[in-house]
């Protein structure tokens, strides 16, 4: 079985995080994906094989503050 994720993506469309869907983090999952609604991030669910095959290097950033989201981003 092919494990899922959660996945954030910026207004340019770059993914600025993603979080593994497994049951036992649900309340983990639940507050990460809702800190990335309030940060206006675009949600989906994806495989964990398509997540790892997306280029995850935004080169659309300008402010410091979307840079260090990306350094810190599980």
């Amino acid at each position: 079985m092919t494990a899922m994720a959660y996945v954030g993506r910026k207004p340019c469309g770059c993914i600025g995080a993603a979080f593994v869907d497994k049951p036992e983090y649900a309340k983990d999952i639940a507050r990460e994906v809702a800190s990335w609604i309030r940060d206006w991030l675009t949600v989906e669910r994806m495989t964990t094989e398509e997540v790892r095959a997306a280029d995850c290097k935004c080169t659309h950033t300008t402010r410091p503050s979307d840079q260090l989201a990306m350094d810190v981003a599980p």
